[in-house]
């Protein structure tokens, strides 16, 4: 049997390479570590920093954004936020007017948020400390309507 140690990087295909680069560098703080293109297809990809891994993010002319109704392909996306309070996250994601779609959500001795990026990509972020007036859900998310 393999053992996993840990997860190097994560791929992501956006349809807007600059709204995604300005969503995870400059709302979430994410350091952009290389780009490249337009190549000859049109292409771009970049690749953003988060603790010791890594996004890589790439764009083409056909790629289509996820459908938030009927999502198919990765699930989401979770990143975990250095702070000490959960109001002060979301406060910031408000100022960038990007939109809370559930939470903040209490379990395990952590507090998130969930929102969508861009491209339709459902991004939680995780507050390793509990926040008391947070929703404790009684399913998983998997079991959620």
């Amino acid at each position: 049997m393999l053992n996993i140690i840990g997860l190097d990087h994560l791929g992501l295909k956006v349809t807007d390479m600059d709204r995604s680069l300005h969503f995870y560098q400059h709302v979430l703080g994410l350091e952009v570590v290389h780009t490249s293109g337009p190549h000859e297809n049109g292409g771009r990809s970049a690749t953003l920093r988060v603790g010791a891994q890594k996004i890589d993010v790439f764009y083409r002319p056909d790629f289509v954004s996820a459908d938030r109704d009927k999502p198919i392909g990765m699930d989401h996306l979770c990143l975990t936020v250095d702070g000490d309070s959960m109001e002060i996250v979301m406060e910031s994601l408000r100022q960038h007017d990007v939109e809370i779609m559930w939470g903040p959500v209490t379990r395990g001795g952590t507090t998130s948020v969930y929102v969508f990026d861009p491209n339709g990509i459902h991004v939680e972020l995780r507050l390793p400390v509990v926040t008391e007036a947070a929703e404790r859900p009684a399913q998983s998310a998997a079991a959620r309507q």
